[in-house]
């Protein structure tokens, strides 16, 4: 029982820290004007290269819980 608690705690985890990479990608691509912008933004926010990279990592997140 106490198993099946913490696994759904994790889950929960991983889909929220999925999400908000998601939100803050999308966030920061609307945000930035150019893309050097975008990269400067995403590299001091996000720790990624670009805003599409945090949304693909979001996306695999989520992805990885549906297996």
């Amino acid at each position: 029982m106490s198993f099946t608690k913490l696994g759904r705690i994790i889950a929960f985890v991983i889909v929220i820290y999925g999400l908000l990479g998601i939100a803050f990608g999308i966030g920061i691509a609307f945000l930035a004007g150019d893309m050097e912008t975008n990269q400067i933004l995403a590299r001091r926010y996000l720790g990624s290269v670009t805003s599409g990279e945090s949304i693909n990592e979001g996306v695999y997140a989520g992805a990885a819980l549906s297996l």
